[in-house]
């Protein structure tokens, strides 16, 4: 079924093509939004609406009724990226589709055969890309805006200061074959794709035309330094087998909840956020020196020197935590251990791969013996090969905020955050396919390559240096110390802590987010907490896995390991892609 906006499209093209052309000058495609809403019925797994807008004009929009109406529609469009917000989600049927009507997978960057496509889709079953020839060098590539601006529609609405916001809509309503979309289904779908496409316009915009954020933040990054070049003359490249070792000491953030308080309801306290904490990291705002350069072997044990202050190390040592004090160490790989969780006795020599930073904290927090110093690389050390990077963003985010100019606000932020973690990018790429397996769309592993990094040893040290910060906070608050995730600490009592660094804005210091009236964590990314508001009061609920729409079942009284909530989606695999089915969420023992 077309709609008449099908037909103002056409009728409106020929008023846009110098833009058109000009766009394609700069970036080669034209751009569109697109969104599918599909039948919630396991036997029935179909597209039933779609739309399409133009990224240049939201007001131009196509609707739809099947998937097979869709690939038409993506037959007449000239050679375009159309993004889907979870391409995830909508890819599946649309490669479910293709490889059921004589499209065939091509193992290759770019689809050479007519009816080919290629996919770029990880080991995790993360779908980046889907790129179709349709014939006589006519292509259409699909990518995920979600990897871009990483939000929820509502939240991308908000985020962006659009005016308009996500609608509502009755996903279980009964829709046959040929259903006619109400004014109701098209307003709501309307919604979605303009909402995106507003949000990419502002973002694109701003220079953000990569596949991924990070992608798009390291692009930033390497101009600043005068392309691929300026980058590889600080940041050269690392063999494998180097990468390998180095990677060894990588770790993330530090999430933890004081054993004393676990599962017990705790009264009055305070929260604290970190005001960006990894791009205070990188601006060395603490005189945080993070490494450049080609790694140095050492055998035996490190010898820093002024050019070489950095280092990674392994070393086999047996440890046990002192009165009193934080634990701080993961122990990966080794079967005695959960990975996750952090270790207060070694019980025996163990091995371990640390940076410099993480060997000083770990002797602060722990009594240690070392057996062996085995061996591991110098690096030269900075405190400003971040710094522009970052003033760039933090005053673009600053001037976004006088001028209440939301967009930019949101991106600043997203630059900000997002490029550290693109220097821990992996050497060896796993990758699967799309296969049609017993009837319903898999994915199935295709032979690993292996490509340049971007620079491992930097994110070990940003997120060294950011533990750091957060463990010694939290150990410096005593007692009153309840819990900490990553960039944050909640401890009891409303008294300021004694030499904390607190600042409402300034880059690296601790923020006072509000106090709350009680509080409960059961572990890690698994805690309540009770605001006072306008209203009265409200809770906010934070549990890995429970998504918002379930939070209302949530209450102080009923929060505890074994706790099950009702509302959760859960995605099944069938026949045409992916239905979502409520089922109950638990919080495992």
């Amino acid at each position: 079924m077309h709609d008449n906006s099908w037909f103002c499209w056409f009728n409106a093209w020929d008023s846009y093509n110098t833009i058109e052309q000009e766009w394609e000058g700069e970036q080669g495609v034209k751009l569109y939004t697109a969104d599918f809403e599909t039948t919630t019925t396991l036997d029935d797994c179909r597209v039933w609406a779609f739309a399409i807008c133009d990224v240049d004009d939201p007001d131009l929009m196509i609707y739809g009724t099947s998937i097979e109406e869709f690939f038409k529609v993506c037959q007449s469009l000239p050679n375009c990226r159309i993004y889907f917000h979870n391409l995830a989600f909508d890819g599946s049927f649309i490669m479910d589709w293709m490889l059921r009507n004589g499209f065939i997978w091509e193992d290759d960057r770019f689809p050479r055969y007519d009816l080919g496509f290629t996919t770029i889709i990880s080991d995790m079953n993360q779908l980046y890309s889907i790129r179709v020839n349709f014939g006589r060098g006519h292509s259409v590539t699909f990518w995920d805006s979600l990897k871009i601006i990483p939000l929820s529609i509502a939240a991308e609405a908000k985020a962006f200061g659009l005016a308009m916001g996500k609608g509502e809509l009755d996903y279980s309503a009964p829709r046959e074959v040929g259903h006619e979309l109400t004014d109701e289904e098209k307003d709501y779908i309307r919604r979605d794709v303009q909402i995106d496409a507003q949000a990419l316009r502002i973002t694109i915009d701003s220079g953000m035309n990569k596949m991924t954020v990070g992608a798009c933040a390291l692009a930033d990054y390497k101009n600043m330094l005068g392309g691929d070049k300026g980058f590889r003359h600080h940041f050269p490249k690392i063999d494998i087998e180097t990468d390998t070792f180095i990677r060894m000491a990588y770790r993330g953030g530090f999430t933890y909840v004081n054993p004393k308080y676990a599962t017990k309801e705790m009264g009055q306290g305070i929260s604290y956020d970190v005001n960006s904490l990894y791009p205070s990291v990188m601006a060395a705002c603490d005189g945080e020196v993070l490494p450049y350069g080609t790694p140095k072997w050492f055998y035996g044990d490190p010898k820093p020197t002024k050019k070489y202050p950095l280092w990674i190390a392994q070393i086999r040592c047996s440890f046990k935590i002192r009165e009193g004090m934080i634990p701080c160490i993961q122990l990966k790989g080794n079967m005695s251990f959960v990975p996750t969780e952090y270790v207060s006795d070694s019980r025996g020599v163990v091995t371990i791969t640390v940076t410099s930073v993480d060997w000083e904290l770990i002797n602060n927090q722990y009594d240690v013996v070392v057996s062996e110093w085995i061996g591991g690389y110098m690096f030269k050390g900075s405190t400003n090969l971040f710094s522009a990077y970052v003033d760039k963003w933090v005053k673009v985010k600053n001037q976004a905020t006088i001028d209440r100019n939301s967009g930019m606000r949101t991106i600043a932020k997203l630059m900000l955050n997002s490029l550290y973690g693109k220097f821990a990018t992996q050497m060896t790429v796993r990758s699967r396919k799309p296969v049609i397996d017993n009837d319903v769309l898999r994915y199935v592993d295709i032979e690993s390559t292996d490509r340049d990094g971007v620079y491992l040893p930097v994110g070990c040290f940003i997120t060294a240096w950011a533990r750091r910060k957060t463990i010694t906070t939290a150990q410096g608050c005593g007692d009153r110390f309840i819990y900490s995730d990553t960039d944050s600490v909640k401890v009891l009592g409303t008294d300021r802590i004694d030499g904390m660094d607190v600042d409402a804005v300034r880059l690296g210091a601790w923020k006072d987010e509000g106090s709350f009236i009680r509080f409960k964590a059961l572990r890690a990314k698994t805690y309540i907490a009770e605001y006072p508001d306008e209203e009265g009061t409200h809770l906010e609920v934070h549990v890995a896995g429970l998504p918002a729409r379930c939070h209302s079942q949530v209450t102080f009284d009923n929060f505890k390991l074994g706790a099950e909530y009702g509302g959760k989606l859960y995605q099944h695999r069938v026949r045409g892609g992916i239905v979502l089915v409520e089922d109950s969420f638990k919080i495992k023992e």
